[in-house]
């Protein structure tokens, strides 16, 4: 038995009748007056009420409540109330029936107090707030009692009822149910809240039931509300028009009257789900003051509830505030005709809110629901709510039968000549038989008869007139009704055609229409007659006949809308099951179609600026008058028209040819029309899904054709592109957007010709930019995620909003997504793209990927999460504290383990799929499966560390790399078994993800550098590549029907085709943020810039127009005939007739190319770094291509003769190659830098190059020697002129330079063009003028050598200084280049004529200090890099050396050979000889010659650097790569050794000086004799080499290989490659080296221990043990004195033959002399001398920190240099013998001098 049937039960209270027991006096009164009330109708259900609370009263209650005094007069004085009651039958007419109501009424409120005073009612937590009011509560009830009393014997029907409220500030208020709103202006906030005003939005108080019926049904409902425990909710169901409605109205009309109805809705056929919960917020913000406040706080915090999803409109916008609401009673709830509110699909998101959402309302709120008893309802209704039909209760057939009587009555007031007994009992019965319990039978049936001339014959066709073929089940009565009303009226059967035209319109309109709208839609009216699709023909002045035959089951309101009477009437004529006369029946697709075709009728009335603006510059909401304007102009079909057009044509199942013409005429005619009108009526956001929905229609009809689909394309990305101008202000659509759109394009074709007075775009015909921008640059989003497919794209912008667009149409696929309360940091799909989350700090909400529904309730994780997977029904998260959850989606409850990670800050924690994968710097540490929380990393080593790995997407291979080798292997996830161990991967550079998996998850796309390989992720095997790019990859992705391969960095990004892997588009103007992605076809990339916001590029335009693709440079032939154009995106077209625009492509030829001399043959370089000849007669290439550079060709130039050919490479080679056709490399030369240009000089003796910064270069091919000159401005082009040894040089600014190139004197300077940036520039064959092409495409003729006035210096540099020589004549400026503040130049200036002489240009970001000798002869630039020395009218550079410090001020000795300076930040004033460029010391001289001079071309950097033991040799390894050794005697140098792709480190001479060993690329070392042959290539394994140490004979090396935490140590023999492995115990070392004789080797460990080895034996032969914490063991510098009686090393200075500490200290680095006797420390800031044999100390210097130090030969001097760059030579020989001298001085050789301005420092 059901809540309600048991509240409709007798309720034993125990009350007896007592003249001194005022409660059960009352209880006796209302129970008689529920006897009267049976007579009295209008009383009964207020007693009814009363008695629903007074019957449930616990008797232990009204005991304990009856104590007190207080309640107990309450009680009395209601009796006193009543009293009347006792007379045996009183009277009660109408005014004192009213008053009694409201007796019963107010006594039901008094009663509810009475419960929650005890502390049993709704509210049980607010006892003592009740307790705190209840004596000023009790005076009011008394009051109340009392004045109904009075008023019953005044007869007066003023009525003042007090009910009880909320609770506020502890007490709870008692306020009148009258009162009226006081917060106007709060209320004015909410009424946009609502929604339109939709008629019958509300539930209907006035059509209730009847009095004296349902009353069962009415009392259980009553019963249930009041209770406090139990569901929330009660679902009545019932078949249709059982009358559920009118129940629903009438408690709502009941509980309205006792202020206790909070909210009311109720659906219909025209009204929208998303109006349910707006309305019932609005409502319940009237009805409560406190719940208003809580409400308009929630706006503050979340914004409009129009933006959020249904469900969460629900529980943050009614649940949540009403959960901060005290209130003290019930609170009703009803929703009406929940089945109404659309089809199944249509309703599951309301469903799913209510089921959701209601029961987490408070106890005192109670809803009602009322529906159909449907499938999808009852599933998600029966398990969260009371589930009651209303086929089940008590006295529905004499509830029939007095509705039948109150119907009949208006028959018979319509036909006077029927007697008031009319049709008799039998009669009536026989109408309740044939209506089995369905009230809205009895309705139709009384209407048909009411409107037949002959009621009696309507009567009998009811009651005995056959209905053919009616179906049985439970609407067969009112299927019978309908089909015999329809088969009786003569007005229907006399069109049966007309009759199903009309009522089809009426059942499918989507909206109610007047008569005179539909007439029009439908194209009704005199002499009319239209033939209807199906050849019947339809001729009617108006379907108001037909409308008021039909009146038994239509109605027109009082608004003049025409609508069914009730829900079943349309599914009665659209199921055939039901409506089974075939005559009436009504196909929705057909009259759909019908209403479709009527709807583009009535568009072709639209027109441009329908409403007669007459103003294009007028926004929207500047028209005041537009509402009137739109109703005058746009009629009532007209609007109903461009609304609901698109809805007509989707429920078009089978369109014929008729249709999808129509519709396509349409969209070529008024489109644009159409547009207007959604602007107008503030609808331009709808345009988007009608758009995309109208595509997928026109796609699946077999007639569909290109032009429709790509109108429909470009009408998107018109609106897309034009959205903001046109919704706010609809004339843009005209005066904007086609002037703008390409004019190629079908949409400006179609309907620029019959716009008139439009701009026109003054330009070519130029296709614009093939992107959208569907987030503007800009503006930020929060997170960006991509479906696994790449279809579509989920975004989070910057209002807690997801926004979901499809790639391809580039258009928002659904309405934003609201549900977070705080920015949203990132978005997680699940591998099979089935869902996807989105996460902020505070939660994470899961959602369905097809229907976007939320799933499940949020998760809330305890800390914010930073990590989020989403797998199967769980997501997986990582928060802060490194705790690992996994999550139920559907219960939002953890699962029952949670992993707590104990790791360091330096562990990083990556979620992919389920699995956990965890790692340090080094290695990955762990992989836990997630689900169970077992770690499963040990199947996936195979005995070697993992250094990286990826889980493929669904989590069934996984690659991992290995440290050995840097080895990458394709392995099953389950088995650990491999698969493949052979992809090449860039396992150096971990900037750059090393693969990336395919979207479908079949392939592995591997990175290496420049290089990408696709491989099948199943057998590893190579599928497509090996594909090399001219830039390091940030990423790849490839489309996922594998046609193309996106690639990029993160300036560019270019689409290859697959297999050929030829470029299809590449785009310069787009950089890459966030990655970027492939659409499945390939025709769309979507990259998001840096700059922020979001780019949808479309491939094909991209490459079919070229749109960044432009002319980077163009050559003309020697004899001005031919053209060869180097391209934008690297490719080259080569024009054969300058005087044709016709040009040839060079296959799969990339510039840089040159011409030869006589202009026969062009020479151009290949992606595979070779070079190819073409002949300029036909295009085509000339022999095979010359293969031997590693890298890309930068550079290509012939020699003047033609024969030779020259080219320069990023590997860092020039070639000199035979032009001639086979030949073949000639010569190999070496060059430092990266070379930009290059050519010969006239007699071939000299090659020029210029290298990256515009430095200048001049190569002697013949010995390989290089100069350097400065080079002038940002050069671009430089040409050497014939007969003289000058160059020519452009700028990138215009401005030309002509200079020795001997010597790099500028002879020559002009601004030819200084408002323009130059591209390119080409010198005529001849020499004496050159081509320049701007930016601006502009082509300029100059000649070389041409007069100019004074030169003037561009804007876009500042004046730091200007500084005059002595005689005035020259001037140097010093200049910062504002748009790169990392660019100084200083300027030589003639001052009499202005002409500039050289410049000297630095990238220090400080201005360099200048200064003139006294002779002006002389200039000196010191930057903080540099000190140059220049001759100052030619600008050669007569010295230059390093400085590592900016000066404050520099001049010149008066004899002009020093330099003397004060640095910045240290004020110290030093002196240079300009000679030789060392410093010097003033108070002694000694011999200049103590410290070599380093080799000029040193200073572009090496990055490691030895010096024999002999002080012969200089071994380099430069930034280049290349190991070079310079014999330090002669300054030859040598090139020994050469590996492109692998740094080198620890370079380190044997003490013999007989041998030179390097570690190359970390894990190998290699040892070469001094002659440059290489002896030998040793490795562990593939094992990081930590320390490298040659033997003092060279024989053997000794190392530390290894991570940190595994290390051993390793000797190899040089001659044998035989190795020994030493055993440490456990205890990884840190540092080794031989000892002196070569016969024994020391080791440290981290625990501190020294281990001294016999090299024939892997056992220590002593141990040493330092007291050190293992943190600081094995730390610093390892050094042995000569005699091997003396360590150096963790702190300590040791007597190794006693095993003692002689001296502990803290120095970073330190060294014995060369005899023995001393040993230097590099400490804190200076140096320390220490006597080697005792540890005492010598001498301390504490000014300089040390960088590095060495004895002389002799042990006389020592040698250090200094951090801020100076050398300091220490003569030892002056020392004293004795340690007691606490301050020694310092004795410096003249290079050294150091003096201190004014001794302050002493």
């Amino acid at each position: 038995m059901s809540v309600v049937e048991d509240s409709m039960d007798a309720v034993d209270t125990g009350i007896t009748m007592g003249d001194s027991d005022g409660f059960a006096l009352v209880c006796g009164y209302v129970e008689k007056l529920m006897e009267i009330g049976d007579v009295v109708s209008q009383i009964h259900p207020w007693a009814n009420l009363a008695w629903s609370i007074l019957s449930v009263i616990p008797k232990t209650l009204i005991a304990q409540v009856s104590r007190d005094s207080k309640v107990q007069c309450l009680w009395e004085t209601a009796a006193d109330m009543l009293a009347f009651l006792k007379d045996a039958k009183p009277v009660l007419d109408d005014i004192l029936a009213s008053i009694v109501s409201d007796m019963m009424k107010q006594i039901y409120h008094c009663a509810i107090f009475v419960r929650e005073y005890g502390g049993e009612g709704f509210f049980k937590r607010t006892t003592q707030e009740i307790l705190k009011s209840s004596d000023n509560i009790i005076a009011q009830y008394t009051t109340a009692f009392q004045q109904l009393k009075d008023r019953f014997e005044a007869r007066s029907c003023l009525a003042t009822l007090k009910v009880l409220r909320d609770v506020s500030q502890g007490v709870v208020q008692l306020s009148n149910i009258l009162d009226d709103l006081r917060d106007m202006e709060k209320i004015k906030t909410l009424e946009s809240l609502r929604g339109p005003d939709l008629e019958g939005i509300r539930c209907n108080q006035y059509a209730v039931c009847l009095p004296a019926t349902r009353k069962a049904l009415l009392g259980g409902i009553m019963k249930w509300v009041t209770e406090p425990d139990g569901m929330r909710t009660l679902w009545l169901n019932g078949v249709a028009g059982s009358g559920k409605s009118t129940v629903a109205n009438t408690i709502t009309s009941l509980f309205s009257e006792t202020g206790l109805l909070g909210a009311s809705f109720r659906f219909s056929q025209h009204i929208e789900p998303k109006y349910l919960f707006r309305n019932i917020a609005y409502q319940l913000a009237l009805f409560d003051t406190r719940f208003r406040e809580c409400l308009l706080q929630t706006f503050r915090t979340h914004g409009a509830m129009n933006s959020y999803s249904l469900r969460e409109q629900l529980e943050k916008f009614i649940v949540e505030p009403m959960n901060s609401v005290l209130f003290v009673g019930p609170v009703l709830i009803v929703v009406d005709a929940l089945d109404e509110c659309g089809v199944e699909s249509e309703r599951r998101e309301v469903l799913e809110a209510i089921a959701k959402g209601f029961p987490k309302l408070p106890s005192f709120i109670k809803v009602l629901l009322t529906s159909r008893n449907e499938r999808d309802i009852r599933a998600k209704l029966t398990t969260t709510s009371f589930a009651k039909s209303i086929h089940d209760t008590e006295g529905i057939a004499d509830d029939i039968l007095i509705y039948i009587d109150d119907r009949l009555l208006d028959v018979i007031d319509s036909h006077p000549h029927l007697e008031t007994t009319w049709p008799g009992i039998g009669g009536k019965r026989n109408l309740a038989s044939r209506a089995d319990g369905l009230f809205i039978w009895v309705t139709v049936a009384s209407e048909y008869i009411k409107a037949s001339s002959d009621p009696d014959g309507a009567l009998n066709d009811v009651l005995h007139g056959p209905a053919t073929n009616a179906q049985q089940g439970p609407e067969a009565p009112l299927d019978m009704l309908y089909l015999g009303i329809l088969q009786r009226t003569p007005t229907l059967l006399y069109s049966i055609d007309t009759t199903k035209y009309i009522v089809g319109a009426i059942l499918v309109a989507k909206t109610p229409l007047t008569r005179v709208g539909l007439d029009s839609l439908l194209g009704l009216g005199k002499n009319i007659v239209q033939t209807l699709r199906d050849g019947s023909k339809i001729q009617l002045a108006s379907s108001a006949p037909l409308i008021n035959a039909l009146g038994s089951i239509l109605r027109v309101d009082d608004k003049g809308l025409v609508q069914i009477l009730h829900a079943s009437i349309t599914d009665f004529f659209t199921n055939s099951n039901r409506c089974t006369d075939e005559r009436f029946f009504i196909d929705r697709s057909k009259s759909n179609c019908e209403l479709a075709i009527h709807c583009f009728k009535a568009m072709d009335g639209l027109k441009r600026d329908i409403c007669g603006v007459n103003d294009p510059t007028k926004f929207n909401s500047e028209i005041l008058d537009l509402d009137e304007r739109l109703n005058r102009h746009l009629t009532e079909d007209l609007q109903y028209s461009c609304r609901f057009w698109h809805r007509h044509l989707q429920d078009v199942h089978h369109p014929d040819n008729d249709t999808y013409n129509q519709a396509k005429r349409f969209f070529f005619t008024h489109l644009l029309h159409w547009i207007e009108v959604m602007s107008l009526l503030d609808d331009i956001n709808g345009v988007f899904l009608v758009l995309k929905d109208t595509k997928t229609w026109f796609q699946n009809h077999p007639n569909c054709d290109a032009d429709i689909n790509q109108l429909i394309d470009e009408s998107l990305h018109l609106v897309q592109r034009f959205y903001e101008p046109i919704q706010r202000s609809a004339a843009h659509v005209y005066i904007s957007a086609i002037p703008l759109t390409p004019s190629s394009s079908i949409i400006f074709k179609v309907y620029a010709p019959k716009l008139n007075s439009l701009p026109k775009l003054i330009s070519d015909d130029a296709t614009p930019a093939p992107w959208t921008d569907i987030r503007p640059p800009g503006r930020g989003q929060t997170a960006i995620s991509y479906s696994p497919d790449r279809s579509w794209l989920v975004f989070a912008g910057d209002n807690n909003k997801l926004e979901i667009w499809d790639v391809a149409g580039c258009y928002p696929l659904h309405a934003p997504l609201t549900g977070h309360g705080a920015p949203i940091h990132m978005i997680t799909f699940s591998h099979d793209g089935t869902k996807f989350c989105s996460t902020d700090n505070n939660c994470i909400l899961v959602w369905d990927a097809t229907t976007y529904d939320a799933i499940g309730v949020p998760i809330h994780p305890p800390h914010s999460a930073l990590k989020v997977s989403v797998w199967a029904d769980k997501v997986i998260t990582c928060d802060g504290s490194r705790q690992v959850s996994v999550w139920d989606i559907a219960a939002s409850s953890a699962a029952d383990h949670e992993l707590e990670l104990a790791l360091d800050i330096s562990t990083g924690v990556d979620l992919q799929g389920a699995y956990i994968v965890m790692r340090n710097q080094e290695k990955i540490t762990n992989i836990t499966y997630a689900l169970t929380g077992k770690s499963v990393i040990d199947k996936y080593t195979h005995g070697r560390d993992i250094t990286d790995v990826k889980f493929s997407p669904d989590n069934k291979k996984v690659v991992c790399r290995y440290r050995t080798n840097n080895c990458v292997s394709i392995l099953d996830v389950h088995s650990g078994n491999i698969i493949n161990d052979l992809l090449d991967v860039d396992a150096s550079n971990i900037c750059y993800p090393w693969i990336a998996f395919s979207p479908n998850g079949q392939r592995i796309i591997a990175l290496k550098g420049k290089h990408i390989a696709i491989h099948d992720l199943d057998t590893g095997k190579l599928v497509y590549g090996l594909f090399e790019r001219t830039y390091t990859a940030a990423g790849a992705e490839l489309s996922l029907d594998e046609t193309h391969l996106l690639v990029w960095d993160s300036q560019s990004f270019e689409v290859l085709d697959m297999p050929s892997g030829n470029v299809v588009a590449s785009s310069k103007m787009h950089s890459v943020r966030y990655g970027a992605v492939i659409s499945p076809n390939g025709h769309y990339v979507v990259v998001c810039p840096c700059g922020g916001g979001i780019t949808i590029v479309d491939v094909l335009s991209l490459s079919s127009h070229s749109y960044d693709i432009g002319i980077a440079s163009v050559t003309p032939s020697p004899n001005s005939r031919q053209l060869l154009f180097a391209m934008s995106d690297n490719t080259l077209r080569f024009a054969m007739d300058i005087s044709s625009t016709n040009s040839i492509v060079l296959d799969s030829a990339r510039s840089p190319a040159a011409f030869s001399p006589e202009g026969s043959i062009i020479a151009s370089a290949y992606m595979d770094h070779t070079l190819q000849l073409w002949d300029t007669k036909d295009g085509k290439a000339i022999g095979k291509p010359l293969g031997g550079h590693r890298k890309v060709v930068t550079a290509i130039a012939f020699s003047p003769t033609g024969s030779r050919l020259i080219s320069a490479s990023d590997d860092n080679t020039i070639r000199i190659w035979s032009a001639a056709a086979g030949g073949g490399e000639l010569l190999r030369l070496q060059a430092y830098s990266d070379i930009r240009l290059i050519f010969w000089s006239s007699d071939e003796s000299r090659i020029i190059y210029v290298s990256e910064g515009s430095n200048v270069h001049t190569l002697n091919p013949s010995t390989g020697f290089t100069s350097r000159q400065p080079s002038p401005v940002e050069l671009r082009w430089a040409q050497l002129l014939p007969g003289a040894k000058e160059i020519f040089y452009v700028s990138a600014d215009g401005q030309t330079r002509l200079a020795e190139y001997q010597e790099g004197r500028i002879t020559e300077h002009s601004t030819s063009l200084p408002t323009r940036r130059i591209t390119d520039a080409i010198f005529s064959p001849q020499r004496t003028h050159f081509i320049s092409i701007s930016k601006t495409d502009l082509i300029d003729f100059s000649d070389i050598i041409a007069p100019r006035g004074p030169s003037s210096i561009a804007r876009s540099h500042t004046f730091q200084s200007l500084t005059f020589s002595s005689n005035g004549r020259w001037l140097m400026s010093v200049m910062i280049d504002v748009s790169d503040l990392f660019s100084c130049r200083v300027c030589m200036w003639d001052s009499k004529c202005g002409q500039l002489l050289w410049e000297d240009v630095s990238d220090d970001n400080q201005a360099p200090v200048v200064a003139f000798s006294h002779s002006g002869n002389l200039a000196v630039v010191w930057s903080p890099s540099f000190c140059s020395i220049r001759n100052t009218l030619l600008g050669t550079i007569f010295s230059r050396w390093r400085t590592e410090s900016a000066a404050q001020f520099v001049t010149f000795s008066s004899d002009e050979k020093q330099i003397i300076c004060v640095l910045k930040g240290s004020n110290t004033l030093k002196t240079w000889n300009i000679s030789c460029g060392t410093m010097i010391d003033s108070s002694q001289d000694t011999n200049d010659s103590a410290v070599p001079s380093e080799p000029a071309h040193m200073l572009d950097g090496g990055l490691s650097s030895a010096v024999s033991p002999d002080g012969i040799r200089l071994a380099v390894a430069h930034k280049c790569w290349t190991l070079t050794l310079h014999d330090l005697t002669d300054s030859t140098d040598k090139v020994i050794f050469e590996i492109l792709d692998s740094p080198m480190r620890l370079l380190s001479f044997s003490p013999d000086g007989s041998k030179v060993a390097s570690v190359v690329n970390d894990a190998l070392i290699y040892v070469w004799d001094t002659t440059g042959h290489l002896l030998g290539q040793f490795q562990k394994d593939g094992a990081y080499i930590r320390s490298l140490a040659l033997s003092p004979d060279g024989a053997r090396i000794i190392s530390i290989c290894g991570s940190f935490s595994e290390t051993i140590v390793q000797m190899w023999h040089v001659g044998d490659d035989s190795s020994i492995s030493f055993n440490t115990y456990g205890d990884p070392p840190k540092s080794a080296a031989f000892f002196p004789d070569g016969a024994r080797l020391i080791t440290t460990a981290a625990s501190g221990a020294i281990r001294i080895w016999d090299i024939r034996s892997t056992t220590p032969s002593s141990v040493l043990k330092s007291t050190l914490p293992s943190s600081l063991c094995g730390t610093g510098d390892l050094a042995i004195s000569s005699d091997g009686t003396r360590l150096i090393l963790c702190y300590f200075l040791w007597d190794i033959i006693s095993c003692h500490v002689l001296k502990s200290f803290h120095a970073y680095t330190a060294k014995f002399s060369p005899d023995g006797t001393r040993a230097a420390l590099a400490i804190g800031i200076g140096v320390e001398i220490l006597d080697a044999n005792s540890g005492a100390t010598l001498y301390q210097s504490g000014v300089f920190r040390v960088r590095s130090m060495s004895f002389s030969v002799d042990s006389t001097q020592l040698l250090y240099w200094s951090y801020d760059g100076i050398i300091h030579v220490m003569d030892l020989m002056c020392l004293p013998t004795s340690f007691n001298i606490e301050v020694l001085s310092c004795v410096h050789p003249p290079d050294c001098m150091m003096i201190q301005p004014s001794q302050r420092d002493g």
